[in-house]
């Protein structure tokens, strides 16, 4: 039954948005029926034995893969129609001139690439759609000193390169979870992949964190490369960085500090590109498609809508922390030998850094997939407050589409804060203690 349920809450999600270009106060109620119904039928799927086994997540992956390849192919070869049906699992892909145009995003650079007229930031730079280009110049110069400017080969090639390394961390791991298969299927995650520049800029993230936990100390020097990259590629990564240089072992901090240095020092050297990238960026929509904390703040949406949304936000994270916060607390009451929270928490951050400065497009919560790797782990998913953050996590993902996802996102970033304090708190106060011990075992000694 709660799979069913969660099917059709998900098609709901999928759907409603099209007939609410412009939701009223009724309809962001009837979008928070759709949430609480998804939030109530995940809280029992997440369970259920035989979807969570490593089969059915090798298989449903292997499926989503082929799904897409094999659109893709029969969009190339003329048939357009199950890429359209699949592309709007996310929004829909882009069009020129009538035919659907994959990589959208990705195109930006490829078409910069060469550019006869050159390259400059909020200037059309060989765009398709005449759009202002608004990425890192750098990157486009370097792909056409490389050669490598062709838009399908660079999408194609990174998504199945992400899938690849996604199946590794799963084997490697043991992660089998529905959790897993439903992100890689929800909204934001298919349209990372429609769009194509936020796979690339997660596939640098998820890399450099698998050099960065790995126990051979070769590998160390690869995780500032592929971490460097991934700032490089795109600005919002440093905020990665620099909560994981925070958090980090003594051990893993100096190769960290390395690569927020490059990073910081890279855009410090040109920080003229990062407002003029800003200024020929999109703004995103307080309806859907689009998170942070600034949407509150659009003048798209009415007083009564903002105050809905506002109180709905608060509504969400009080009660979570109700339910949850004696479960968290009692995770973190012990000491913390755990390095996975050093991953862990830097990544949930990074989530609310994101949402307090800017308002990205859906497709950037990708940056919860390391944190969802992480949470479904089988002895953290156990524990109440992890299943409570998987399941919230899973909600704001698949109701991005709908115009209440800007109080679902925020309630996310707020449970995060909470989360990522008490966490902080914790080891201030373990820290403490320690050196109390200390102390006592060195007055004894004397």
């Amino acid at each position: 039954m709660s799979i069913g349920l969660l099917g059709a809450t998900w098609a709901l999600g999928l759907v409603l948005p099209h007939f609410q270009p412009d939701p009223n106060f009724f309809e962001l109620m009837l979008d928070s029926v759709v949430v609480l119904t998804l939030a109530y039928s995940l809280w029992f799927v997440l369970d259920n034995a035989f979807l969570s086994s490593l089969k059915v997540s090798y298989g449903l992956t292997a499926f989503y893969v082929v799904l897409f390849l094999l659109s893709y192919l029969l969009l190339k070869l003329g048939s357009p129609t199950l890429y359209d049906l699949w592309s709007h699992l996310g929004s829909g892909s882009m069009e020129y001139e009538g035919s659907l145009f994959p990589f959208g995003d990705l195109v930006h650079f490829t078409a910069a690439a060469g550019c006869v007229t050159g390259i400059e930031i909020g200037v059309n730079s060989c765009d398709p759609w005449q759009r202002a280009f608004n990425q890192n110049p750098d990157i486009s110069r370097f792909l056409d000193l490389i050669r490598l400017a062709n838009v399908d080969l660079l999408g194609v090639g990174s998504y199945v390169f992400l899938t690849l390394l996604l199946i590794l961390i799963i084997r490697e791991r043991n992660l089998g979870s529905i959790a897993f298969i439903i992100f890689i299927a929800s909204p934001p995650f298919v349209l990372a992949i429609d769009r194509g520049n936020e796979i690339i800029t997660i596939f640098f993230i998820l890399l450099g964190l698998v050099f960065l936990e790995s126990s051979n100390k070769y590998c160390k020097p690869f995780a500032v490369v592929f971490l460097f990259a991934g700032a490089i590629f795109k600005l919002w990564p440093i905020l990665l960085i620099a909560f994981l240089t925070l958090f980090a072992s003594k051990s893993k901090r100096r190769y960290l500090l390395i690569a927020f240095v490059l990073s910081a020092g890279y855009w410090l050297s040109s920080a003229n590109k990062i407002t003029k990238m800003l200024s020929a960026t999109q703004d995103g929509s307080p309806h859907g498609m689009a998170f942070g904390l600034k949407l509150f703040f659009s003048d798209q949406t009415s007083l009564i809508n903002v105050g809905y949304l506002v109180a709905l936000t608060i509504l969400i994270a009080a009660i979570w922390i109700n339910y949850f916060g004696r479960s968290l607390t009692a995770s973190f009451k012990s000491p913390i030998p755990d390095h996975r929270y050093t991953i862990l928490i830097p990544t949930l951050l990074t989530y609310v850094g994101i949402w307090i400065f800017s308002d990205s497009f859906i497709y950037r919560m990708l940056i919860l997939l390391p944190a969802l790797l992480i949470l479904i782990s089988q002895d953290l998913l156990s524990r109440a407050w992890v299943k409570g953050s998987v399941v919230l996590i899973l909600v704001t993902v698949l109701s991005s589409r709908l115009a209440i996802t800007t109080a679902i996102s925020s309630s996310l970033a707020l449970v995060f804060l909470f989360v990522s304090f008490m966490y902080a708190w914790a080891r201030i106060l373990n820290h403490i203690s320690q050196r109390q011990v200390s102390k006592e075992g060195l007055a004894e000694s004397r």
